[in-house]
């Protein structure tokens, strides 16, 4: 014969360690479900299974069979105890009205590469699938009441359950989770909290308040502002150094296209006239600003003309090349301007 006080321990669910597991105690509802014909389709009767929660009425008892049930949360395991059929009596379990929170104490330390020595304690809410019940094994609980009022409607009150559960009855992947999400800003940065949150049910979330300590020899963290403007800054940086950068690059090679034109031109060699090509890379509208290109002068010419280059000073040579270098017109101290060897683009278009 079963011992009296194992059958009592076995009327209501129990939970184990993480993960969870939990035992309901079913009857079976059996049936048989009448079929039905169209016109061109005959559904047979069939025989439909369906299991309701009871609660043993009488011990001891002999379970039928015991199965797991399916269940949607990957650390959940439901142990289903089939019972015969009027053993039990049937749960009518009204949660209307009814919400149950869950919190867990946790301490938090400073970080090893930091010099302060303190504890750090506050509850953090964790996530417990609604088939576990916690309450007989929380370290206490906190209840309120709130009542919601629609027009002319009836007031529906709602009681608010905060259990605050022992960190062993959670399972460890939920809080490890939930310990490093609800971590308080700056305790990995050598922050020293200077405001505590007491260890009370209804203080279960809180915003403390820090002060960097800057005798800690901590040095890879941040220390200003919201780490998020730093990264909004970079966008905006990135944004105007990139166009800036791409302006000032093209700028410059167009600078020594021209000059390198220009000088041609003094020479008497097959150069071209106007803006440099260069520049239609920051746009293309300076394409319609390039000139034509000139023939090259005879060699005799161009003998002559390097000889008055070579005798020009630099400042000479630079105002001409402001004044000229960036201009259609063949500069007239050169004499007779020569003929076309490429019609500026613009006219080519034309």
């Amino acid at each position: 014969m079963k011992s009296p006080f194992l059958a009592l321990a076995l009327l209501r669910p129990f939970v184990l360690a993480a993960p969870y597991i939990v035992t309901n105690y079913v009857e079976l509802s059996i049936y048989t479900d009448a079929g039905y014909t169209e016109s061109d389709y005959t559904q047979p009767p069939t025989i439909e299974t369906e299991t309701y929660l009871v609660t043993p009425a009488t011990t001891p008892f002999s379970p039928l069979q015991t199965f797991t049930a399916d269940t949607e949360y990957s650390d959940l395991t439901i142990i289903d105890v089939v019972l015969p059929t009027g053993v039990g009596n049937e749960i009518s379990v009204d949660l209307s009205g009814l919400a149950t929170s869950y919190v867990v104490p946790i301490t938090y330390l400073p970080s090893a590469t930091c010099s302060q020595n303190w504890t750090f304690t506050t509850q953090v809410p964790v996530y417990i699938p609604s088939q576990v019940s916690l309450s007989a094994v929380s370290l206490s609980t906190s209840v309120t009441t709130d009542t919601y009022v629609y027009y002319d409607l009836k007031p529906t009150p709602t009681t608010n359950i905060i259990a605050i559960l022992n960190p062993t009855d959670v399972d460890t992947g939920d809080l490890a989770s939930a310990s490093s999400y609800n971590e308080p800003y700056g305790l990995s940065y050598c922050y020293t909290p200077t405001t505590y949150c007491t260890t009370i049910a209804a203080s279960s979330t809180c915003t403390p308040t820090f002060v960097y300590d800057s005798s800690s020899n901590y040095e890879g963290g941040y220390y200003g502002d919201d780490p998020y403007d730093s990264y909004y800054w970079q966008v905006i940086l990135i944004a105007v150094l990139v166009p800036v950068s791409w302006i000032l690059i093209w700028l410059m090679v167009g600078l020594w296209e021209s000059w390198l034109s220009f000088k041609g031109v003094m020479l008497g060699l097959h150069r071209k006239r106007g803006l440099p090509y260069a520049w239609c890379c920051v746009s293309i509208f300076f394409l319609c600003c390039v000139g034509p290109t000139y023939k090259a002068k005879s060699a005799e010419e161009q003998a002559e003309l390097l000889e008055k280059w070579n005798a020009m000073k630099k400042r000479e040579k630079f105002k001409l090349w402001m004044k000229w270098g960036f201009r259609w017109k063949y500069p007239d101290m050169l004499g007779d301007e020569p003929e076309f060897a490429k019609r500026p683009p613009r006219q080519g278009c034309l």
